[in-house]
């Protein structure tokens, strides 16, 4: 097992990438605040690619206070996945952390 973790600021336009699993796969935290100044809406996937758009899995879309946070716990990905994220709004924090297999 091998300790790994990502994090990205989401800009309100494009979608992004926050960790990928290893050739094993991994089981993953993922922690998010809302830093924007205003209400976003925030999306949590998983896809095969760094694209939101082909997140084969939705793990959560909801909305999001200013400095609101959110926890999601022990996320599993298969091989090669990633986890990724989208909002609405810029200045939304997404940090993984977690384990590959």
């Amino acid at each position: 097992m091998a300790a790994k973790n990502g994090r990205v600021v989401l800009n309100g336009t494009n979608a992004a990438a926050v960790v990928q699993a290893g050739a094993s796969g991994g089981t993953f935290n993922v922690e998010i605040l809302n830093a924007s100044g205003s209400t976003a809406i925030v999306q949590l996937g998983i896809s095969a690619t760094t694209a939101f758009e082909a997140a084969g899995k939705l793990i959560e879309s909801l909305s999001l206070a200013d400095n609101e946070t959110a926890s999601f716990k022990q996320i599993v990905l298969e091989a090669d996945e990633y986890i990724v994220g989208e909002s609405d709004t810029a200045n939304v924090n997404m940090v993984a952390m977690g384990f590959d297999e």
